[in-house]
């Protein structure tokens, strides 16, 4: 077992002295000398009693609410004349993002100018008309006949009026005859670009989307959590979240909304959450890890660290006194239950003995000299 140990521990100087043979020991047990234990750095802390909270592991994404986000498309067909913003600028509600070109525009605004001036002639015919019926200069027949048409022109009037309004036309200037060929795409909601589809000179259909734009206000967790675990979620639960994959910061956050509607084929529940922080580097769409804390409980603790895995079994490492001019360490299989904020329960305490030391770094060397003399 010595030498065991000593390959393991080798230092870099030229000549190593060899530390003197150990005693053999029971099964799972193994003895350091003082320069072994120093040189591995082996430390050690006592079990305690601890209020560890009690958590519920979810996955989820970062989003925004749904009138958070808006594709911008082009209301009618036409060539792409303008188009400068990239994903990532920002824009303002009202901001111009693109300028569509097509000679067909002009048709409308023919057709406006056509019918304000007739509706203009039509109205004095109606108003005419309604005048002399009464003093029954004409027949009613033609008050009625002048009042419809009159009507019908100031309908498709203001249809064609509407039309040039959301195409973005002033139609005081196509009143004017100031007609143009082309139309300005603006922003329908203030925030980030996210995608964009444009090209100058392409040419885009009706409804076809050129931008995505996604406004970060209120942003804020989709969780999914499992059924079984539903009934344990309550609103106003703190919410512990990193973003997948980093783990570098852990944020806060709060049960806010909880879905009423299991989700298949997985059988899980949608859980709307808040986040605390105000200032964050988080974005939608990022993929995050959560804990939700639904309660604590006082358990016998030891650091995480203390505990070591292999395959789907665990183990801490105890000091259990000197064997000749040695420390002996024995290796004892453990039960654990709730993981918090760094210490870990242990369920099968009185298999630790009374007031044990449990050795919190090195016991990965024990385990892997352990098990080399197996």
């Amino acid at each position: 077992m010595g030498g065991t140990i000593i390959g393991l521990l080798g230092c870099n100087s030229k000549e190593q002295v060899p530390d003197p043979p150990m005693v053999p020991m029971q099964a799972n047990e193994i003895v350091l000398t003082p320069a072994q234990v120093e040189r591995v750095g082996i430390a050690t802390t006592r079990p305690e009693e601890k209020q560890l909270s009690d958590l519920i592991h979810a996955n989820g994404v970062i989003d925004v609410p749904p009138q958070n986000k808006a594709e911008v498309n082009a209301w009618l067909p036409g060539y792409i004349k303008k188009a400068k913003l990239l994903p990532g600028e920002r824009v303002t509600r009202g901001q111009v993002m693109a300028v569509l070109e097509n000679p067909e525009y002009l048709e409308a605004q023919q057709t406006y100018l056509e019918l304000k001036e007739s509706t203009g002639f039509l109205k004095a015919a109606y108003e005419r008309y309604k005048v002399l019926v009464e003093e029954n200069i004409v027949a009613k027949k033609q008050f009625l006949k002048a009042k419809a048409d009159y009507k019908a022109a100031w309908a498709r009037l203001k249809g064609v009026k509407r039309e040039l309004q959301v195409m973005g036309l002033d139609t005081n200037a196509v009143a004017g005859g100031n007609f143009t060929t082309t139309i300005q795409i603006k922003a329908p909601i203030s925030g980030y670009i996210s995608t964009a589809h444009t090209e100058i000179g392409k040419w885009v259909d009706a409804k076809e989307v050129l931008y995505e734009i996604v406004n970060h206000d209120h942003i804020h967790l989709e969780l999914k959590v499992f059924e079984k675990d539903m009934l344990k979620i309550k609103k106003g639960q703190k919410i512990l979240f990193s973003v997948t994959g980093t783990g570098e910061e852990v944020y806060e956050g709060e049960v806010y909304l909880i879905g009423k509607v299991i989700e298949s084929p997985h059988r899980t529940v949608n859980i709307h959450s808040h986040i605390s922080q105000e200032k964050h580097r988080l974005i939608p769409g990022m993929y995050i890890d959560a804990s939700i804390v639904t309660g604590t409980t006082k358990v016998w603790a030891v650091p995480e660290e203390a505990v070591v895995r292999t395959g789907e079994e665990a183990y801490v490492f105890l000091t259990s006194g000197k064997s000749g001019e040695g420390a002996k360490f024995q290796r004892v299989p453990v039960s654990t239950g709730l993981l918090s904020e760094g210490w870990i329960e242990i369920i099968n305490r009185e298999e630790l003995g009374d007031n044990p030391e449990v050795v919190t770094r090195g016991n990965f060397f024990l385990l892997s000299a352990m098990e080399q003399e197996g």
